[in-house]
């Protein structure tokens, strides 16, 4: 049987300010993914039976970059994407350090998707935009 390539979204809903534009569902005022949300994260893979191990892994948000390392290691060994998987973690610039980058990478990120809407401090006001 042929399995056909498939990828697995992880929404994280979490970020230091809710942006005015932003139609996702996502809390404000977070500093942080409360493992109590991965634990829901891993029991809704354990729920459902997968068609094979994914050849994509997308943490989106919300601001994924919230999670520490550990935390998306965690994520990654309960998706078991297949060897080289596309594994791309959305990264808002005001949360992310090296020893983070340095940690998503050992925990298999080989991808980042940054969210620059504007380097202009007026228009990232008006949008209620951190950065």
């Amino acid at each position: 049987m042929t399995v056909l390539p498939f990828g697995i979204y992880f929404h994280i809903p979490y970020c230091f300010s809710r942006c005015r534009y932003c139609d996702f569902y996502a809390a404000g005022a977070a500093r942080d993914v409360p493992d109590a949300y991965l634990d829901a994260l891993v029991g809704a893979l354990g729920r459902h039976a997968l068609p094979g191990r994914p050849d994509t892994v997308y943490f989106g948000g919300g601001t994924p970059s919230l999670l520490t390392p550990a935390q998306v290691e965690r994520l990654l060994a309960a998706a078991g994407p297949k060897p080289g998987a596309e594994v791309t973690l959305e990264a808002n610039p005001e949360t992310l350090t090296l020893s983070h980058l340095q940690g998503y990478r050992a925990a298999g990120v080989n991808r980042l998707s940054i969210g620059v809407q504007s380097a202009r401090d007026a228009q990232l006001r008006a949008l209620g935009r951190p950065h």
